[in-house]
């Protein structure tokens, strides 16, 4: 019995390149979230930088 992933390499370069692509859009995201602490934009507390964390990690997974 063979899996998908027994007869190509494709699918772990596409999980990689979209590990990659998450990852990227999590690093673009904390100049959002530096301004928005600048300008006062922070309507939760610790919000922001939690969920670009969980991004950030989340996408290595």
């Amino acid at each position: 019995m063979g899996s998908i992933m027994a007869f190509s390499v494709k699918p772990l370069y596409i999980a990689t390149g979209l590990g990659l692509f998450f990852s990227c859009a999590a690093l673009l995201y904390i100049p959002y979230i530096l301004i928005s602490k600048l300008y006062g934009f922070d309507e939760l507390s610790g919000w922001a930088s939690l969920i670009a964390t969980v991004a950030f990690l989340g996408a290595y997974s």
